[in-house]
């Protein structure tokens, strides 16, 4: 059984805020779910999220789950995106609570993202591990997305490695979306 609760508020000419709240009820749960999941009890964690955006060009976003038997936020999220599309910046605040298999981790990102002309992208990011001081990666992207077709590029570094031999992680993709087939 699932419930929760959603506002939404409109401004007259611009602006909105919203707000929802959910949690779930399981009166059967399957054996094998992960410990400290957020759903391995009766009930499950609060989850939660605010936005407002009092203008076009800023949106603030906050995100949680909270385990209400031991209260404690297993998790939160804050965002805040700033400018119109042809210019954005955003920030990101990330805290995760850790458990046996996972550390935890409290993380901030940056980045720039721009509208080039009607159809093309490209963004540029980096993160920031608060917990180790320590960057964790950067990473950057274009791509050209029409009414039907959709072409995206990005590629990720990450500073650290598990290997003698290399002195990070570099990750690559390439995403080609077919719209209204």
């Amino acid at each position: 059984v699932n419930s929760g609760f959603q506002w939404n508020g409109y401004g007259a000419t611009t602006g909105k805020a919203e707000v929802f709240l959910g949690q779930s009820y399981q009166f059967l749960r399957p054996q094998n779910l992960p410990q400290e999941s957020g759903i391995d009890q009766e009930f499950s964690d609060v989850v939660g999220r605010v936005e407002v955006a009092p203008v076009d060009w800023l949106t603030t976003r906050y995100r949680f789950r909270f385990n209400v038997p031991d209260t404690r936020m297993k998790r939160q999220e804050f965002d805040i995106q700033l400018g119109p599309p042809e210019l954005t910046v955003s920030f990101n605040y990330t805290q995760l609570a850790g458990n046996a298999n996972f550390n935890g981790r409290k993380q901030f990102f940056a980045g720039v993202s721009t509208k080039i002309q009607d159809y093309w992208t490209a963004s540029v990011g980096a993160s920031y591990d608060a917990k180790n001081t320590r960057v964790n990666g950067f990473s950057a992207g274009f791509g050209y997305n029409d009414e039907c077709f959709g072409s995206n590029r990005s590629g990720q570094y990450s500073p650290s490695s598990d290997t003698d031999t290399s002195s990070g992680k570099y990750t690559g993709y390439v995403t080609v979306t077919f719209k209204n087939l």
